[in-house]
């Protein structure tokens, strides 16, 4: 999963096995965000701006409140919220079997 979800991330991939079109929910300004994909993708900050504006899809949020809104509308759509933020009203990604709040969660 965790290889799947830096291919998601980069714009490697483009659909869900289920050929659902992946739509992504990022944050307009979120040094946390930009951290946790610094790490997911092994690539710079400005790698990753540049990689997330080839993704025209790519659906800009003003907070974590509206990235969970996102996507929870939005069929396809994959975000990154702090921990703290998460909801029952999303479905939370388990990265080799681990939840965000289990030691050693490869995404922080």
């Amino acid at each position: 999963m965790y290889l799947y979800l830096a291919r998601v991330f980069s714009s490697r991939e483009t659909r869900w096995p289920d050929s659902a079109d992946i739509v992504l929910v990022m944050h307009k300004h979120s040094g946390g965000e930009t951290k946790a994909l610094e790490h997911l993708l092994n690539k710079s900050a400005d790698e990753i701006k540049a990689l997330i504006a080839q993704n025209k899809d790519t659906f800009f949020a003003a907070s974590d409140a509206e990235v969970l809104q996102h996507v929870r509308t939005t069929p396809g759509a994959i975000g990154l919220v702090d921990v703290h933020s998460v909801d029952k009203t999303v479905n939370v990604l388990r990265i080799d079997d681990k939840l965000p709040k289990d030691p050693y969660y490869p995404v922080h």
